[in-house]
Protein backbone atom coordinates (compact mmCIF):
# COMPACT_ATOMS: atom_id res chain seq x y z
CA UNK A 1 0.00 0.00 0.00
CA UNK A 2 1.08 3.53 -0.49
CA UNK A 3 2.04 5.65 2.34
CA UNK A 4 -0.15 8.15 4.54
CA UNK A 5 1.03 11.14 5.65
CA UNK A 6 0.16 11.94 9.67
CA UNK A 7 1.91 13.87 11.53
CA UNK A 8 -0.43 14.71 14.24
CA UNK A 9 -2.87 13.34 16.13
CA UNK A 10 -5.07 13.97 19.01
CA UNK A 11 -6.07 11.22 21.73
CA UNK A 12 -9.88 12.76 23.02
CA UNK A 13 -9.90 10.38 25.99
CA UNK A 14 -7.89 8.22 28.39
CA UNK A 15 -5.64 5.81 26.67
CA UNK A 16 -2.92 3.35 27.68
CA UNK A 17 0.26 5.55 27.62
CA UNK A 18 2.12 3.05 25.23
CA UNK A 19 -0.03 4.69 22.29
CA UNK A 20 1.56 8.02 22.50
CA UNK A 21 4.60 6.59 23.06
CA UNK A 22 4.77 4.21 19.97
CA UNK A 23 3.76 7.23 17.64
CA UNK A 24 6.18 10.06 19.16
CA UNK A 25 8.61 7.45 18.60
CA UNK A 26 7.62 6.69 15.05
CA UNK A 27 7.61 10.74 14.57
CA UNK A 28 4.16 11.47 15.51
CA UNK A 29 3.33 14.67 17.37
CA UNK A 30 0.89 13.59 19.79
CA UNK A 31 -1.60 15.72 21.83
CA UNK A 32 -4.00 14.66 24.77
CA UNK A 33 -7.29 16.07 25.55
CA UNK A 34 -9.69 13.96 27.86
CA UNK A 35 -13.50 14.57 28.18
CA UNK A 36 -13.48 17.02 25.24
CA UNK A 37 -17.01 18.25 24.77
CA UNK A 38 -18.77 17.95 21.22
CA UNK A 39 -17.88 21.85 20.58
CA UNK A 40 -14.56 21.67 22.22
CA UNK A 41 -13.94 18.37 19.70
CA UNK A 42 -15.24 20.50 16.37
CA UNK A 43 -12.98 23.38 17.46
CA UNK A 44 -9.85 21.61 18.08
CA UNK A 45 -10.07 18.88 15.38
CA UNK A 46 -9.21 21.26 12.20
CA UNK A 47 -5.45 21.17 13.45
CA UNK A 48 -4.68 17.28 13.40
CA UNK A 49 -4.46 14.68 10.54
CA UNK A 50 -5.81 11.68 13.38
CA UNK A 51 -8.08 11.05 16.08
CA UNK A 52 -7.99 8.52 18.43
CA UNK A 53 -11.37 7.68 20.72
CA UNK A 54 -12.72 5.04 22.61
CA UNK A 55 -16.01 4.67 23.32
CA UNK A 56 -17.05 7.91 24.64
CA UNK A 57 -16.35 10.49 22.02
CA UNK A 58 -18.82 10.47 19.58
CA UNK A 59 -17.36 11.32 15.95
CA UNK A 60 -20.53 12.89 13.68
CA UNK A 61 -21.13 13.92 10.79
CA UNK A 62 -20.43 17.89 12.82
CA UNK A 63 -17.43 16.36 13.77
CA UNK A 64 -15.68 15.07 10.88
CA UNK A 65 -16.99 17.93 8.63
CA UNK A 66 -15.19 20.33 10.70
CA UNK A 67 -12.05 17.98 10.64
CA UNK A 68 -10.25 19.47 7.41
CA UNK A 69 -6.72 17.73 7.59
CA UNK A 70 -8.38 14.34 8.78
CA UNK A 71 -7.38 11.54 7.81
CA UNK A 72 -7.74 8.49 10.14
CA UNK A 73 -9.72 7.87 12.89
CA UNK A 74 -8.46 5.36 15.13
CA UNK A 75 -11.02 3.22 17.47
CA UNK A 76 -9.02 1.96 20.69
CA UNK A 77 -11.22 -0.93 21.08
CA UNK A 78 -14.12 -3.15 19.10
CA UNK A 79 -17.24 -1.31 17.89
CA UNK A 80 -17.25 1.76 16.29
CA UNK A 81 -21.00 2.60 16.82
CA UNK A 82 -19.86 6.13 18.08
CA UNK A 83 -18.09 6.79 14.75
CA UNK A 84 -20.37 8.46 12.01
CA UNK A 85 -18.52 6.04 9.32
CA UNK A 86 -20.53 6.98 6.48
CA UNK A 87 -20.07 11.08 7.07
CA UNK A 88 -16.04 9.92 7.15
CA UNK A 89 -16.26 7.65 4.24
CA UNK A 90 -17.78 10.35 2.11
CA UNK A 91 -14.51 12.65 3.08
CA UNK A 92 -12.18 9.81 2.46
CA UNK A 93 -11.13 9.12 5.87
CA UNK A 94 -9.90 6.04 7.24
CA UNK A 95 -12.13 4.48 10.48
CA UNK A 96 -9.99 1.64 11.71
CA UNK A 97 -10.10 -0.06 15.05
CA UNK A 98 -8.95 -2.99 17.00
CA UNK A 99 -10.72 -5.82 16.65
CA UNK A 100 -8.98 -8.71 18.77
CA UNK A 101 -7.90 -6.10 21.73
CA UNK A 102 -10.32 -6.37 24.12
CA UNK A 103 -11.30 -10.20 22.97
CA UNK A 104 -10.48 -11.97 26.44
CA UNK A 105 -11.84 -9.17 28.57
CA UNK A 106 -15.12 -9.08 26.68
CA UNK A 107 -15.31 -12.94 27.18
CA UNK A 108 -14.34 -13.17 30.91
CA UNK A 109 -16.70 -10.49 31.69
CA UNK A 110 -19.57 -12.90 30.24
CA UNK A 111 -18.71 -15.79 31.72
CA UNK A 112 -18.77 -13.93 35.00
CA UNK A 113 -21.92 -12.80 34.44
CA UNK A 114 -23.16 -15.98 33.68
CA UNK A 115 -21.72 -17.55 36.73
CA UNK A 116 -23.69 -14.56 38.44
CA UNK A 117 -26.51 -14.93 37.36
CA UNK A 118 -26.73 -18.77 37.92
CA UNK A 119 -26.20 -18.41 41.64
CA UNK A 120 -26.93 -14.68 42.54
CA UNK A 121 -23.64 -13.90 43.93
CA UNK A 122 -23.79 -9.65 43.66
CA UNK A 123 -27.36 -10.12 45.38
CA UNK A 124 -25.74 -12.56 48.18
CA UNK A 125 -22.98 -9.83 48.53
CA UNK A 126 -24.80 -6.67 49.33
CA UNK A 127 -27.41 -8.69 51.23
CA UNK A 128 -24.28 -10.39 53.53
CA UNK A 129 -23.16 -6.55 53.74
CA UNK A 130 -26.65 -5.31 54.60
CA UNK A 131 -26.32 -7.91 57.96
CA UNK A 132 -27.92 -11.04 56.44
CA UNK A 133 -27.25 -14.88 56.87
CA UNK A 134 -29.82 -15.70 54.41
CA UNK A 135 -29.22 -19.32 52.15
CA UNK A 136 -32.65 -20.03 51.34
CA UNK A 137 -33.27 -16.98 49.55
CA UNK A 138 -30.64 -17.47 47.17
CA UNK A 139 -30.75 -21.03 45.69
CA UNK A 140 -29.19 -21.56 42.21
CA UNK A 141 -28.68 -23.81 39.36
CA UNK A 142 -25.53 -25.33 38.00
CA UNK A 143 -24.74 -24.54 35.01
CA UNK A 144 -23.54 -28.26 34.21
CA UNK A 145 -25.64 -29.65 31.68
CA UNK A 146 -27.31 -26.24 30.76
CA UNK A 147 -27.69 -24.83 26.83
CA UNK A 148 -25.64 -21.51 26.39
CA UNK A 149 -26.85 -19.96 22.89
CA UNK A 150 -24.64 -17.37 21.39
CA UNK A 151 -25.72 -15.36 19.37
CA UNK A 152 -22.72 -13.90 17.32
CA UNK A 153 -19.95 -16.64 16.78
CA UNK A 154 -16.78 -14.22 15.95
CA UNK A 155 -13.86 -13.82 18.23
CA UNK A 156 -15.51 -13.34 21.69
CA UNK A 157 -18.17 -15.54 20.96
CA UNK A 158 -15.57 -18.39 20.16
CA UNK A 159 -13.69 -17.55 23.78
CA UNK A 160 -16.87 -17.74 25.70
CA UNK A 161 -18.26 -20.84 24.17
CA UNK A 162 -14.57 -22.32 24.79
CA UNK A 163 -14.69 -20.64 28.46
CA UNK A 164 -18.33 -21.98 29.10
CA UNK A 165 -18.00 -25.90 27.35
CA UNK A 166 -15.19 -26.45 30.72
CA UNK A 167 -18.34 -26.23 32.57
CA UNK A 168 -19.96 -28.69 30.88
CA UNK A 169 -22.61 -26.23 28.96
CA UNK A 170 -23.93 -27.13 25.52
CA UNK A 171 -23.04 -24.84 23.46
CA UNK A 172 -24.84 -23.80 20.45
CA UNK A 173 -25.74 -20.66 17.80
CA UNK A 174 -26.60 -18.29 15.11
CA UNK A 175 -24.14 -16.28 12.92
CA UNK A 176 -24.95 -15.88 9.40
CA UNK A 177 -21.45 -15.12 8.50
CA UNK A 178 -19.04 -17.64 10.48
CA UNK A 179 -19.29 -21.20 8.66
CA UNK A 180 -21.07 -24.15 10.53
CA UNK A 181 -17.77 -25.86 9.86
CA UNK A 182 -15.71 -23.64 11.70
CA UNK A 183 -17.88 -22.93 14.71
CA UNK A 184 -18.43 -26.94 14.93
CA UNK A 185 -14.36 -27.39 15.10
CA UNK A 186 -14.48 -25.50 18.55
CA UNK A 187 -17.60 -26.73 19.91
CA UNK A 188 -20.89 -24.88 18.73
CA UNK A 189 -23.66 -26.03 16.77
CA UNK A 190 -24.60 -23.65 14.45
CA UNK A 191 -28.91 -23.46 13.78
CA UNK A 192 -31.49 -21.02 12.98
CA UNK A 193 -32.90 -18.28 15.92
CA UNK A 194 -36.39 -20.42 15.64
CA UNK A 195 -34.82 -23.80 16.40
CA UNK A 196 -32.11 -21.56 18.98
CA UNK A 197 -35.03 -19.99 21.22
CA UNK A 198 -36.44 -22.88 22.82
CA UNK A 199 -33.52 -24.56 23.98
CA UNK A 200 -31.57 -22.04 25.87
CA UNK A 201 -31.17 -22.16 29.48
CA UNK A 202 -28.77 -18.90 28.73
CA UNK A 203 -28.65 -16.68 26.13
CA UNK A 204 -25.41 -14.43 25.21
CA UNK A 205 -24.90 -12.04 22.13
CA UNK A 206 -21.84 -10.96 20.67
CA UNK A 207 -22.91 -9.14 17.89
CA UNK A 208 -22.34 -5.64 16.49
CA UNK A 209 -24.98 -2.98 16.84
CA UNK A 210 -26.51 -2.41 13.55
CA UNK A 211 -30.15 -2.60 12.06
CA UNK A 212 -29.88 -5.99 11.72
CA UNK A 213 -29.58 -6.69 15.16
CA UNK A 214 -31.20 -4.01 16.91
CA UNK A 215 -34.24 -5.55 18.91
CA UNK A 216 -32.79 -9.29 18.59
CA UNK A 217 -33.85 -10.38 21.67
CA UNK A 218 -37.48 -8.57 21.91
CA UNK A 219 -41.15 -9.77 22.87
CA UNK A 220 -41.23 -12.56 20.14
CA UNK A 221 -38.21 -13.92 20.64
CA UNK A 222 -38.97 -14.05 24.60
CA UNK A 223 -42.14 -15.73 23.98
CA UNK A 224 -40.14 -18.52 21.79
CA UNK A 225 -37.46 -19.13 24.98
CA UNK A 226 -38.01 -21.55 27.65
CA UNK A 227 -39.76 -20.02 30.34
CA UNK A 228 -37.11 -18.84 33.08
CA UNK A 229 -34.29 -18.23 30.60
CA UNK A 230 -31.08 -16.04 31.56
CA UNK A 231 -29.61 -14.03 29.16
CA UNK A 232 -26.48 -11.59 29.52
CA UNK A 233 -25.02 -8.37 26.48
CA UNK A 234 -21.67 -7.51 26.74
CA UNK A 235 -21.93 -6.18 23.48
CA UNK A 236 -23.80 -3.22 22.78
CA UNK A 237 -27.15 -1.97 24.25
CA UNK A 238 -29.99 -2.11 22.14
CA UNK A 239 -29.10 -5.97 20.59
CA UNK A 240 -31.45 -6.97 23.68
CA UNK A 241 -35.03 -4.78 23.28
CA UNK A 242 -34.38 -3.02 27.02
CA UNK A 243 -38.35 -2.52 27.34
CA UNK A 244 -39.19 -6.11 25.87
CA UNK A 245 -36.40 -7.64 28.34
CA UNK A 246 -38.34 -5.67 31.35
CA UNK A 247 -42.03 -7.01 30.57
CA UNK A 248 -40.14 -10.78 30.14
CA UNK A 249 -38.39 -10.16 33.90
CA UNK A 250 -41.86 -8.92 35.41
CA UNK A 251 -43.94 -11.89 33.87
CA UNK A 252 -40.77 -14.45 34.66
CA UNK A 253 -40.24 -15.69 31.15
CA UNK A 254 -37.11 -13.84 31.66
CA UNK A 255 -34.82 -15.43 35.13
CA UNK A 256 -32.49 -12.75 34.71
CA UNK A 257 -29.90 -10.19 33.18
CA UNK A 258 -26.60 -9.30 33.09
CA UNK A 259 -26.20 -6.40 31.30
CA UNK A 260 -22.47 -4.64 30.81
CA UNK A 261 -24.28 -2.35 27.82
CA UNK A 262 -27.50 0.42 27.44
CA UNK A 263 -28.91 2.04 24.76
CA UNK A 264 -28.33 4.80 26.86
CA UNK A 265 -25.34 5.07 29.10
CA UNK A 266 -25.09 6.31 31.94
CA UNK A 267 -29.36 4.85 31.80
CA UNK A 268 -31.47 7.32 32.80
CA UNK A 269 -34.35 5.10 33.23
CA UNK A 270 -33.30 2.44 36.09
CA UNK A 271 -35.88 0.24 35.66
CA UNK A 272 -33.87 -2.50 34.56
CA UNK A 273 -30.74 -1.62 36.57
CA UNK A 274 -32.89 -1.29 39.27
CA UNK A 275 -34.92 -4.86 38.90
CA UNK A 276 -33.59 -7.68 41.72
CA UNK A 277 -33.18 -10.12 38.83
CA UNK A 278 -30.91 -7.74 36.89
CA UNK A 279 -26.87 -7.53 37.39
CA UNK A 280 -25.70 -4.53 35.74
CA UNK A 281 -22.26 -3.50 35.20
CA UNK A 282 -21.26 0.26 33.74
CA UNK A 283 -19.58 -0.89 30.49
CA UNK A 284 -16.67 -2.97 32.13
CA UNK A 285 -16.11 -5.21 29.32
CA UNK A 286 -12.91 -3.68 27.98
CA UNK A 287 -11.65 -2.13 31.13
CA UNK A 288 -8.86 -4.46 32.32
CA UNK A 289 -5.15 -3.16 32.56
CA UNK A 290 -4.23 -6.10 30.03
CA UNK A 291 -7.14 -5.11 27.36
CA UNK A 292 -6.48 -1.06 27.34
CA UNK A 293 -2.37 -1.48 26.95
CA UNK A 294 -3.48 -4.09 24.07
CA UNK A 295 -6.02 -1.85 22.47
CA UNK A 296 -3.43 1.20 23.16
CA UNK A 297 -0.49 -0.66 21.22
CA UNK A 298 -2.65 -2.03 18.64
CA UNK A 299 -3.97 1.07 17.57
CA UNK A 300 -0.69 2.83 17.38
CA UNK A 301 1.09 0.15 15.50
CA UNK A 302 -1.66 -0.04 13.00
CA UNK A 303 -1.30 3.82 12.44
CA UNK A 304 2.35 3.46 12.32
CA UNK A 305 2.13 1.03 9.63
CA UNK A 306 -0.50 2.94 7.74
CA UNK A 307 2.16 5.59 7.44
CA UNK A 308 5.28 3.57 6.77
CA UNK A 309 2.94 1.84 3.85
CA UNK A 310 3.59 -1.60 5.31
CA UNK A 311 0.06 -2.69 5.93
CA UNK A 312 -3.46 -1.30 6.52
CA UNK A 313 -5.29 -3.72 9.24
CA UNK A 314 -8.83 -2.84 11.38
CA UNK A 315 -10.05 -0.56 8.71
CA UNK A 316 -13.90 -0.81 8.89
CA UNK A 317 -14.49 1.38 5.24
CA UNK A 318 -13.19 -0.30 2.31
CA UNK A 319 -14.55 2.57 0.29
CA UNK A 320 -11.73 4.62 1.17
CA UNK A 321 -8.69 2.37 0.56
CA UNK A 322 -8.33 2.63 -3.03
CA UNK A 323 -6.01 5.41 -2.18
CA UNK A 324 -3.67 3.45 0.28
CA UNK A 325 -2.91 0.61 -2.34
CA UNK A 326 -0.06 0.84 -5.14
CA UNK A 327 -0.66 1.29 -8.40
CA UNK A 328 -0.05 -2.15 -8.93
CA UNK A 329 -2.46 -3.28 -6.33
CA UNK A 330 -5.55 -1.72 -8.11
CA UNK A 331 -4.98 -4.45 -11.28
CA UNK A 332 -5.22 -6.98 -8.92
CA UNK A 333 -8.65 -5.55 -7.13
CA UNK A 334 -10.18 -4.72 -11.06
CA UNK A 335 -9.16 -8.69 -11.48
CA UNK A 336 -10.95 -9.59 -8.54
CA UNK A 337 -13.99 -7.44 -9.17
CA UNK A 338 -14.48 -9.03 -12.90
CA UNK A 339 -14.06 -12.41 -11.54
CA UNK A 340 -16.58 -11.94 -9.07
CA UNK A 341 -18.66 -10.69 -11.76
CA UNK A 342 -18.41 -13.73 -14.07
CA UNK A 343 -19.14 -15.76 -10.65
CA UNK A 344 -22.12 -14.02 -9.93
CA UNK A 345 -23.65 -13.98 -13.76
CA UNK A 346 -23.02 -17.83 -12.75
CA UNK A 347 -24.90 -17.17 -9.68
CA UNK A 348 -27.49 -16.10 -11.02
CA UNK A 349 -28.39 -17.99 -13.99
CA UNK A 350 -31.48 -19.87 -14.68
CA UNK A 351 -28.95 -22.07 -16.46
CA UNK A 352 -27.85 -25.14 -14.56
CA UNK A 353 -23.40 -25.36 -15.92
CA UNK A 354 -21.04 -27.86 -13.82
CA UNK A 355 -17.80 -25.76 -13.78
CA UNK A 356 -15.91 -22.30 -14.30
CA UNK A 357 -12.30 -22.40 -15.07
CA UNK A 358 -10.11 -19.42 -14.57
CA UNK A 359 -6.54 -19.51 -15.68
CA UNK A 360 -3.91 -17.13 -14.84
CA UNK A 361 -0.59 -15.97 -16.11
CA UNK A 362 2.12 -13.83 -14.45
CA UNK A 363 3.52 -13.91 -10.94
CA UNK A 364 2.31 -16.46 -8.77
CA UNK A 365 0.00 -14.90 -6.46
CA UNK A 366 -2.78 -14.98 -3.94
CA UNK A 367 -5.20 -14.39 -6.81
CA UNK A 368 -6.89 -17.89 -7.25
CA UNK A 369 -7.38 -18.17 -3.17
CA UNK A 370 -9.85 -15.32 -3.83
CA UNK A 371 -11.56 -17.60 -6.76
CA UNK A 372 -11.38 -20.35 -4.06
CA UNK A 373 -13.04 -18.17 -1.66
CA UNK A 374 -15.83 -17.01 -3.98
CA UNK A 375 -16.45 -20.35 -5.00
CA UNK A 376 -17.20 -20.91 -1.21
CA UNK A 377 -19.58 -17.87 -1.48
CA UNK A 378 -21.30 -20.18 -4.49
CA UNK A 379 -21.45 -23.14 -2.78
CA UNK A 380 -18.57 -24.87 -5.21
CA UNK A 381 -15.84 -26.79 -4.40
CA UNK A 382 -12.07 -25.42 -5.10
CA UNK A 383 -10.12 -28.40 -6.94
CA UNK A 384 -6.36 -27.08 -7.98
CA UNK A 385 -5.69 -29.20 -11.23
CA UNK A 386 -2.86 -27.38 -12.54
CA UNK A 387 0.01 -25.53 -11.38
CA UNK A 388 3.21 -25.49 -13.45
CA UNK A 389 6.48 -23.04 -13.96
CA UNK A 390 7.24 -22.44 -17.78
CA UNK A 391 10.85 -21.30 -18.58
CA UNK A 392 10.27 -17.81 -20.46
CA UNK A 393 12.48 -16.36 -22.94
CA UNK A 394 16.55 -15.35 -22.14
CA UNK A 395 16.65 -12.69 -18.84
CA UNK A 396 12.81 -12.63 -18.24
CA UNK A 397 11.25 -13.00 -15.28
CA UNK A 398 9.89 -16.55 -14.39
CA UNK A 399 5.99 -17.10 -14.75
CA UNK A 400 3.47 -19.46 -12.97
CA UNK A 401 0.70 -20.35 -15.11
CA UNK A 402 -2.24 -21.47 -12.97
CA UNK A 403 -5.69 -22.88 -13.76
CA UNK A 404 -8.31 -23.19 -11.35
CA UNK A 405 -11.42 -25.49 -11.80
CA UNK A 406 -14.57 -24.45 -9.70
CA UNK A 407 -16.83 -27.46 -9.60
CA UNK A 408 -20.49 -27.84 -7.78
CA UNK A 409 -20.40 -30.58 -5.19
CA UNK A 410 -24.05 -31.28 -6.56
CA UNK A 411 -24.92 -30.36 -9.88
CA UNK A 412 -27.61 -27.68 -9.47
CA UNK A 413 -29.69 -24.62 -10.86
CA UNK A 414 -28.45 -21.52 -10.03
Amino acid sequence: MAPVSIKSVLISESVDPCCKKILEENGIRVTEKPNMKKDDLIAEIKDYDGLVVRSATKVTADVINAASNLKIVGRAGTGVDNVDVDAATKKGIIVMNTPSGNTISAAELTCALLMSLSRHVPQAVMSMKAGNWDRKKFMGAELYGKTLGILGLGRIGKEVATRMQSFGMKTIGYDPITPPEVSASWGVEQMSLDQLWPQCDYITVHTPLMPSTAGLLNDESFAKCKKGVKVVNCARGGIIDEAALLRALESGQCGGAGLDVFVEEPPKNRSLVDHPNVISCPHLGASTKEAQARCGQDIALQIVDMVKGKSLVGAVNAQVLASTFSQESHQWIKLGEAIGAVLQSCATSKQSFSQVQITTQGKKSPILQSCGNLGQWLQLQSQWFNSSWCACSAGAERQCVQTACLTHRQPAVL
